[in-house]
């Protein structure tokens, strides 16, 4: 997860966020109407990418405090949502315990909560619950994001 210009750009059609707002859309009169109801949820969505950053000076595999910082992506352009501290613990085998501290910016993910369980399931994605959007899946991309 804090693996050097590693960065996780959700997989918003395999996520519960674009189901809950088909479904939430589906009362509307047309096609059209569908369609543009989608859109502007799938904008609304601000936590387009997640990154897991270490320190200059932390050259360990594993840091137990990162930043956390959330970016909305526009195109091909990333704008930062939202930057803070977050402290690290592994639970279990695949998941790491994500304490959420103080946030510069509206924090678009986890509203409300002090910590979440994010879980590895394969070496390029991570998966947790959101308490607005439900499951979210995220894929690495590595270069992305550089500094």
């Amino acid at each position: 997860m804090t693996a050097r210009d590693a960065a996780f750009l959700i997989d918003y059609a395999n996520s519960d966020a674009k189901a809950r707002a088909q479904a939430a859309c589906a009362k509307e009169a047309d096609a059209e109407r569908i369609h543009a109801c989608e859109e502007k949820a799938r904008d609304a969505f601000q936590g387009d990418v997640i990154r897991f950053k270490r320190g200059p000076d932390d050259k360990k595999d594993w840091a137990k405090t990162v930043s956390l910082v959330i970016y909305k992506r526009n195109g091909s352009a990333l704008r930062e949502v939202s930057v803070g501290t977050v402290e690290l613990s592994e639970e279990g085998a695949d998941g790491v315990r994500v304490k959420l501290g103080k946030q510069k910016g509206a924090r678009p993910l986890w509203r409300g909560q002090p910590s979440v369980l994010i879980k590895a399931p394969n070496d390029y994605s991570i998966e947790f619950d959101d308490p607005e959007y439900g499951h979210l899946r995220y894929d690495a991309k590595i270069g992305l994001v550089t500094d």
